[in-house]
């Protein structure tokens, strides 16, 4: 396999597993003003019944109960409505499909009118004309009159699953000088657009056209971007009998899709994600990508400190789901047990459990990953769209036109051929990709459409946390990381739970602060040396720091345990305690000492640049943006016939280690210089992952730290540094 290849074969790997936005909410549990007790006659506009699904579960078409209700087309389209969420919930999955047999049975049941026209399921293919791609898109759309006589409800449902090679599109960011949309969900949006227009121009009527748009993964992507596009046409008045106030979007799971400079306020628009599953956090938000709308998150142990009751009721949920499947469990069945129905009570609980859950602290890792994945920002976002990008989807395309099989085993077998030859880049160990690999399934399950349901199922509603805070302990130097109590959180009190959330790229532990409880965290120095810790604030939608607290050069010997106790930042209503302004931080060293922090930066100094120009062929990883206070790491590979010399600034050589620590303290440039090898050729395509200078330090107090790749780098960055380290080559200096 080519080299190029392999690192399109990984970048496919990474994205796919897949103004700012107006606002983000929470789902918790609370009761609703449309909900009604069980045993009441429903009211005269509800329909209840049941869609056909296909399910990840058993690998065929499933039902399961839905509830459909007009009135909730009454309230305004910018106010979140669970029940409304739920069965549009129940329309994406119907949609997933290859054919349209589960939507238009969803449409007959619900009563709405449909034609040939109207329904659009195309094969599913992508064609290249030379200058860009284009993929299909299935939809479809159906119309029903609301029995208030003065109103035609139009519901569009796209195909989000079952797509093959359809699935190339989710590559195609676009051009670098096409910012504004990705560019793969903006063209298919712009054929269900055109649909839409054509069905709304056939009902030839008088009356409000009321807009209801959903859509699963890919096509909630579209659905996010189609609803915005149909928002600006109601606002000029170019789509008949269409307002902005009757458009309704939910989309789920849905991937990043606009330049952040462009996002539009679209209330209306409601993009529910699971911060665990991976395509949710594609395209990269350093590349500047966010989704139009509002951001609904389910349930995360980030967020709640009563994480185990809430998910506890959604494994509850889950199990009635998997009760309902009829067909053989792909992943359970054996010679005695194949269906829902040979299984025990008990058998389906464990069973509801394994599909719920995720890897540790998987949030946490995929967000290193997809960070280390982008940290080259600008660098790699257009190294990608002018290049990569076509590679990518040519090798996704050609993998499912030749095989036709699923996502699930196209990224198994890619991370087999990955962990195979990931030795030719000697970028880190495979004992750390083969830890990756090992839970590509596991990490998987946070995508599948029935773990969205049985958590929609098991909640009520939302409370908003406009500015939710995530907190990070970032620590530094010889120590373990522990959080001994959290209080009502998910360790019982007294206990001792391992909190290494992630060790980045860079070596650093990483530990995530609830920001809705008070937790204490101790740090057990494993030798003797120096200890630095900062303590980061950070907007959970945004992802930008708000406040960094800096604690410097603690002198520590083997055994010594530092704490620190930070408080709550709001509680479970969403209300802020008064710590998200004013929480002051302090950490009590060995000696009982409290230390205040040495730096408090806000977020116009949290920021610092790491750029770095290339003399001669080679690629390098690891430059951008970076958190003050913490460690970057560099990696540089010669090309072909290349050797790598030194790392140079302003100053001289720094390194010619071809990996350099560096702790980011301001903006910073660097130049990695590569010569021609003389000697042999054809030995030098890439850095050694022992370097002759393993074990080697520089003290901190000199900014500068050589780490050799092998005792250090991070599991996110294995995959992320053989994707980026390609993506700057040859960058000049100016």
């Amino acid at each position: 396999m080519s080299k190029k290849r392999l690192i399109s074969l990984i970048l496919a790997l990474v994205i796919a597993v897949g103004a700012m936005p107006a606002g983000a909410l929470t789902l918790a549990a609370y009761s609703t003003p449309e909900s009604y007790a069980v045993g009441d006659a429903p009211p005269k506009d509800v329909v209840n019944g049941t869609f056909r699904y296909y399910s990840q579960l058993t690998k065929q078409t499933e039902s399961y109960g839905f509830t459909f209700r007009e009135r909730w087309f009454a309230f305004p389209s910018d106010a979140y409505n669970h029940d409304l969420a739920r069965m549009s919930l129940c329309a994406a999955m119907s949609a997933a499909a290859k054919t349209p047999e589960n939507i238009t049975d969803l449409f007959d049941k619900l009563c709405f009118n449909y034609s040939d026209e109207s329904v659009v399921y195309p094969a599913p293919a992508y064609s290249f004309d030379g200058e860009k791609f284009d993929a299909t898109i299935g939809y479809a759309i159906g119309g029903k009159e609301l029995a208030d006589g003065e109103s035609v409800l139009v519901l569009v449902a796209i195909r989000g699953g079952r797509y093959e090679q359809e699935w190339a599109g989710n590559f195609d960011v676009g051009a670098e000088e096409a910012l504004a949309e990705h560019r793969g969900f903006a063209q298919a949006a712009a054929k269900v657009v055109r649909g839409i227009e054509e069905y709304v121009a056939s009902l030839n009527t008088n009356k409000k056209v009321k807009l209801w748009l959903t859509g699963y993964s890919r096509a909630a992507a579209v659905a996010n971007v189609a609803a915005h596009e149909l928002n600006r046409a109601a606002d000029s008045g170019t789509i008949r009998g269409v307002d902005a106030g009757g458009i309704f979007a939910y989309c789920f799971e849905c991937p990043r899709t606009v330049d952040y400079r462009y996002a539009g306020n679209d209330g209306n628009v409601f993009n529910i994600v699971n911060d665990a599953d991976l395509v949710t956090k594609l395209a990269p938000q350093k590349w500047g990508f966010v989704r139009y709308g509002v951001d609904v998150h389910l349930p995360a142990g980030t967020y709640f400190n009563d994480f185990d009751a809430l998910s506890a009721a959604e494994i509850r949920e889950y199990k009635k789901i998997i009760a309902a499947t009829a067909g053989e469990l792909a992943d359970y069945a054996t010679a005695d047990k194949k269906t829902s129905a040979d299984f025990t009570d008990e058998e389906l609980d464990a069973m509801a459990a394994q599909y719920s859950r995720t890897i540790n602290n998987q949030i946490s890792f995929l967000d290193n990953l997809v960070d280390s994945l982008a940290a080259n920002y600008v660098s790699a976002n257009r190294f990608y769209r002018t290049g990569t990008q076509r590679i990518v989807q040519e090798t996704v395309g050609e993998m499912l036109g030749k095989t036709g099989i699923d996502r699930s085993e196209i990224i198994s077998g890619a991370m087999k051929i990955i962990m195979a030859d990931a030795v030719v880049w000697s970028i880190a160990n495979r004992d750390k990709l083969r830890v990756l690999t090992d839970n590509a399934s596991v990490i998987f399950l946070s995508h599948y459409p029935e773990l969205c349901l049985a958590w929609l199922d098991s909640l009520d509603g939302i409370y908003d946390v406009a500015e939710p805070v995530i907190r990070r302990l970032v620590v530094n130097g010889p120590a373990t990381v522990e959080i001994a109590a959290i209080d009502g959180g998910t360790a019982q009190a007294g206990s001792t739970v391992p909190a290494e959330t992630f060790v980045d790229n860079a070596d650093q532990k990483i530990v995530m602060l609830p920001g809705n409880a008070r937790c204490d965290v101790r740090i057990t120095a494993t030798g003797k040396g120096v200890i630095i810790c900062q303590i980061e604030e950070l907007d959970a939608v945004s992802a930008k720091v708000r406040r960094i607290f800096e604690f410097r050069d603690i002198s520590v010997k083997k055994g010594d345990v530092l704490t620190c106790e930070p408080d709550e930042l709001y509680d479970l209503s969403g209300a802020e305690t008064g710590g998200a302004q004013d929480a002051n931080y302090k950490i009590v060293d060995a000696a009982g000492q409290e230390l205040a922090p040495v730096n408090e930066y806000g977020p116009e100094q949290a920021v610092c640049r790491l750029d770095v120009y290339v003399e001669g062929d080679g690629w390098i990883f690891g430059a951008g943006e970076y958190v003050k206070g913490e460690f970057a790491l560099l990696v540089a590979a010669p090309a072909d016939g290349m050797v790598f010399e030194c790392w140079r600034d302003n100053s001289g050589v720094v390194s010619k280690s071809p990996e350099l620590g560096w702790r980011m303290g301001s903006d910073v440039e660097f130049v990695a210089v590569f010569a021609k090898d003389n000697a042999n050729d054809d030995d030098n395509a890439a850095p050694d992952a022992t370097p002759d200078n393993s074990g080697q330090t520089v003290p901190v107090s000199t900014n500068k730290w050589i780490m050799p790749v092998a005792a250090g780098c991070g599991l996110a960055a294995v995959v992320a540094a053989a994707v980026t380290v390609v993506m700057i080559r040859r960058r000049k200096r100016k």
